[in-house]
């Protein structure tokens, strides 16, 4: 009777609960605790009751992938068979983790690779199309006719990785070497994607896949980094994380005496949304746009934020948004602005209705290029600043005695 060994997949069972589930195929199916999904027609469950592929002899690659979130304190296990030597064209990756339940997509997560140029196992971090080396095994560790071996990789809370094997049934691990990697995102599936030749297509076999651990749960609200006037009308926002496309309204953008007339945002996976207003912006003038209610994929609300459209009143200050967010006051206010030539020294002080300084933000030379200053909401005392009306001014002075300025009123709300 084979070994039951835990696994942490998203179905239907007690066992999800705390974040584990098993499957060993001891059942012969695919489609029960847990369901998998994907290129399904080519896997079977074979006589001696481990997965196996079972494409059409043509070269190619398929994958079969299964609910999961797992993500730190875990504990990834599994046992690989090639009936052939592999190589460059005939290896596969074990997918850790994936935002994707596609792994032909563009996706964000880690696999483990088996075979290849150096007949070895490494792991590798993914981020869209591109592929980070964190561990590698010793080459040619798996230049032998049939490779039969288990497969264990483990991450703790701090980021500390570690790639194990174990050519003896699981029993005898051996490290393959550690890395550190502290990245934690949303990640929905587990999964197996082999690359082979037309001679190779039904020769990969796994069993015993084993998988137990924490999952992520994303608690920082979304925020603005950055606006972009796309017409005299339209403003593109810029968010620092995907958001919610269907709980977006036109309540949640709102302009003093010029109503939304449209939204249009792009896929869940993109960070921004075009806002089309009734009316045209007032040229020359600083436009605040108060956004509120916006939401992240995981239900995460964005703090009111004021975002000062500049309309052309100059090249100066290109962004001023303010967040109303006291969890984060690193960002609290961030200012981007286009420092032209060599350089300048620059100076960015708040002020109170009064003309009292409230707060210098900054006080030095600054660089050509676009450069951001943040403000922490803190005062020159160290005390968290009232609500009420303050002026923003900026002065760049430039090696040849240009001067820019830059001089705004805006409304700072305490909120918590």
């Amino acid at each position: 009777m084979k070994n039951i060994y835990l696994i942490l997949f998203l179905s239907i069972s007690v066992n999800t609960l705390f974040g584990q589930i098993s499957d060993s195929f001891s059942d012969g199916n695919l489609n029960f605790q847990p369901v998998w999904v994907g290129d399904t027609s080519c896997y079977i469950v074979n006589s001696s009751k481990r997965l196996q592929l079972n494409a059409p002899s043509i070269a190619g690659d398929m994958y079969i992938s299964t609910a999961s979130a797992v993500a730190y304190n875990a504990v990834w296990s599994l046992k690989v068979k090639f009936n052939f030597n592999p190589s460059t064209s005939n290896y596969c990756k074990i997918y850790l983790n994936s935002g994707e339940a596609d792994l032909k997509a563009s996706l964000c997560g880690f696999y483990v690779r088996i075979g290849y140029t150096d007949d070895n196992i490494c792991l590798y971090k993914i981020k869209g199309t591109k592929d980070s080396l964190m561990i590698k095994g010793p080459t040619k560790m798996l230049d032998v006719p049939v490779v039969d071996i288990a497969i264990k990789v483990t991450r703790d809370n701090a980021g500390n990785w570690e790639l194990l094997s174990d050519n003896t049934g699981g029993t005898n691990w051996t490290s393959l070497g550690s890395g550190t990697d502290h990245t934690l995102t949303k990640y929905v599936a587990f999964g197996i994607r082999c690359f082979y030749t037309q001679t190779r297509s039904t020769k990969f076999e796994f069993d015993d896949i084993n998988v137990s651990g924490t999952i992520f749960k994303d608690s920082i609200p979304p925020k603005i980094i950055k606006y972009e006037i796309k017409s005299d009308s339209a403003v593109q926002l810029t968010f620092s994380e995907p958001i919610d496309k269907t709980t977006v309204i036109n309540d949640d953008f709102y302009l003093e005496d010029n109503p939304v007339l449209s939204i249009i945002s792009d896929t869940l996976t993109n960070l921004s949304a075009t806002i089309h207003f009734n009316n045209p912006f007032i040229h020359n003038f600083q436009i605040p746009v108060l956004v509120k209610n916006i939401q992240d994929t995981w239900g995460n609300f964005i703090k009111d934020t004021t975002v000062l459209l500049n309309n052309g009143e100059t090249d100066f200050v290109e962004n001023v948004i303010i967040n109303s967010n006291y969890q984060e006051q690193s960002d609290f206010m961030k200012i981007i602005c286009n420092i032209q030539e060599n350089g300048c020294r620059l100076t960015i002080n708040l002020y109170n209705v009064m003309g009292r300084l409230t707060k210098q933000l900054y006080n030095d030379r600054a660089a050509p290029g676009n450069s951001t200053f943040s403000w922490n909401g803190l005062n020159e005392s160290g005390s968290l600043c009232s609500t009420g009306v303050y002026i923003l001014y900026l002065r760049a002075v430039y090696d040849n005695g240009v001067i820019k300025e830059f001089k705004k009123a805006c409304i700072i709300s305490n909120r918590h």
